[in-house]
């Protein structure tokens, strides 16, 4: 199955816990002081992290234009508890506005 989505909407497949404590290893690594914390106080964050599948025509156009867009492929930050979930080969993805996403992660 294919979802595509519409106007201002970002498909994103939320990274499961351990894919997440990879990417803050790589990015302690990088530098980026991140403060340590246990499963339980990440579960408690504004913000949860993915990667972008898909962005629909009219996102980040009107209010909402930027020049630093995500683009398919990137790793991003979004709003906690935003979105629509939707199941995609039995698998939990997020519809989200562009205004939930909240940060891109650049480099490794």
């Amino acid at each position: 199955m294919k979802l595509v989505p519409i106007l201002h909407r970002i498909l994103v497949k939320p990274k499961q816990l351990a894919e997440a404590n990879e990417t803050y290893r790589k990015m302690s690594e990088l530098g980026l002081v991140i403060p340590d914390v246990t499963d339980v106080k990440r579960e408690q964050q504004a913000v949860e992290i993915g990667t972008v599948l898909a962005i629909g025509d009219t996102a980040y156009t009107g209010n909402f234009e930027t020049e630093t867009k995500p683009k398919v492929g990137d790793v991003v930050y979004f709003a906690k508890y935003s979105g629509k979930e939707v199941l995609i080969n039995k698998e939990k993805h997020l519809l989200l506005n562009d205004e939930d996403v909240v940060a891109i992660v650049i480099g490794d």
